[in-house]
């Protein structure tokens, strides 16, 4: 049986370098500069708080940018819509006559359809007595069978 070497001090290994990778470039730009103080601005904007208050600060400051936006949005909205107004108040003093006078004739010429139609049926009616009461007692002939053609 064969014994194992005694043990001294260990083969000096060849530890593999690490390569440059992202972490570690970024670990090293920090380690120069120091480590990174919690409340400033990030990396791709993002803002890094430490307290409750600078959190609460932070809150209203993007609340009130929003709202400015809603505010002006609305503002803008209420000027476009007064404008509209005038322009067609402007509109409606020198073309509103035009229109009136348009709508005037359309309902006349709507009544005249209406009346035309209302005398229609009345000579129908007319047509339909006279004949009902002419033939009311004429009804010795056979009625006539509707016969088909095909062609």
């Amino acid at each position: 049986m064969s014994s194992p070497p005694p043990i001294s001090a260990p083969a000096p290994a060849l530890a593999p370098t690490p390569t440059p990778t992202r972490a570690s470039s970024s670990n090293a730009k920090l380690s120069a500069k120091g480590r990174r103080k919690a409340g400033g601005p990030g990396k791709k904007g993002k803002v890094f708080v430490e307290d409750k208050s600078s959190l609460l600060s932070l809150m209203s400051q993007i609340t009130k940018s929003k709202e400015t936006i809603v505010q002006s949005k609305v503002a803008k909205t209420r000027a476009s819509l007064t404008d509209a107004e005038a322009v067609e108040t402007k509109k409606g003093k020198h073309a509103g006559l035009g229109n009136e006078k348009k709508r005037v004739e359309r309902e006349k010429a709507i009544n005249q359809a209406k009346a035309a139609l209302l005398e229609k049926a009345r000579e129908k009616r007319r047509r339909k007595q006279q004949a009902a009461s002419g033939q009311a007692f004429d009804k010795t002939d056979k009625p006539v069978k509707k016969r088909v053609g095909f062609a």
